[in-house]
């Protein structure tokens, strides 16, 4: 067996950074053979011996720049597109300071701050998923959150406009 094909018998494990910077996202408009042109999160592959905080934060900053930020585990996904398969893990961060900085020029043209609610695309399909699941959790915990306000208020009318959220 070759070094391809041993390297294609098992997924490869991918830690991926979901950054927000109050309602935006930040995304890079990536370059390489499967992914140009596509507007992705910060992330790339685990090397051996790390761990998935650490993989996630050494691509964070390889790519960006941007270090001290709290990850959360956010997202796991069992992933197989054509003949590639991984198997990714997102964290979630909140970044208040920093500019990210195209470290890596051969691999993303820049980085940019994207509102929520208006995505550019095309969307790197692994980056997508876990922005689709973030949105839904963010709505969710957003619901949550006026629910219990409502009934702490014993208020008997409530006006919810879920949109602003995301704006």
């Amino acid at each position: 067996m070759s070094n391809q094909q041993e390297e294609k018998a098992f997924p490869r494990i991918g830690v991926g950074v979901l950054v927000t910077r109050g309602n935006n996202v930040l995304l890079g408009c990536r370059r390489g053979p499967r992914s140009a042109g596509y507007f992705g999160l910060p992330g790339g592959y685990l090397n051996c011996n790390e761990s998935l905080e650490a993989g996630a934060r050494r691509e964070l900053w390889e790519e960006t720049g941007l270090s001290d930020l709290t990850l959360h585990p956010l997202y796991l996904i069992n992933l197989k597109i054509s003949d590639n398969h991984s198997v990714d893990v997102v964290f979630w961060a909140r970044s208040t300071k920093g500019f990210p900085v195209a470290r890596e020029p051969d691999r993303v043209v820049k980085w940019q701050w994207c509102k929520l609610s208006d995505l550019p695309s095309p969307l790197y399909p692994p980056s997508s998923f876990a922005l689709q699941y973030f949105k839904s959790k963010h709505l969710e915990l957003f619901i949550r959150s006026l629910i219990s306000k409502f009934w702490k208020s014993n208020s008997q009318i409530v006006h919810i406009d879920f949109l602003d959220e995301f704006n």
